[in-house]
């Protein structure tokens, strides 16, 4: 059976640990510096906080479907109105990136809202481009 003086000593032990635990974080971040401190922890990005916002079915769907960087890329451009520098530095990719992203995302987004629009080719569709297959 345990007796008070026992659960005392387990009280102080504990505080201790905690102390000298508090201790240890702030003097490794002294020595550290603002610099090596981490980020905010990882957590889904704007798009999808943007996703459950919208409507089951028409853009939010086909905004779904979308691979996630080409769905973030677009969410940031339009939705949260962000320059091209803006979404890459956020993104962490180059601005060229950010336009190919969004280029590709918004011919797939017009391709599943309105099939009967012809796509123009892209560069991975090149080869096709002149084949003389017409529906």
């Amino acid at each position: 059976m345990a007796t008070a003086a026992g659960c005392g000593q387990g009280l102080v032990y504990l505080r201790q640990a905690v102390v000298n635990r508090s201790r240890s974080v702030l003097r490794q971040r002294a020595v550290a510096g603002p610099s090596l401190q981490t980020g905010p922890p990882d957590r889904p990005g704007a798009a999808r906080d943007t996703l459950v916002a919208l409507e089951p079915g028409g853009v939010g769907a086909a905004l779904r479907d979308l691979p996630e960087r080409q769905r973030e890329a677009i969410v940031l451009r339009y939705y949260a109105d962000l320059s091209e520098d803006e979404i890459a530095a956020a993104m962490r990719i180059s601005r060229g990136a950010v336009k190919n992203h969004t280029a590709l995302g918004m011919s797939a987004l017009r391709a599943a809202l309105d099939p009967a629009t012809p796509q123009p080719a892209g560069p991975a569709d090149s080869g096709d481009a002149g084949s003389g297959h017409e529906p």
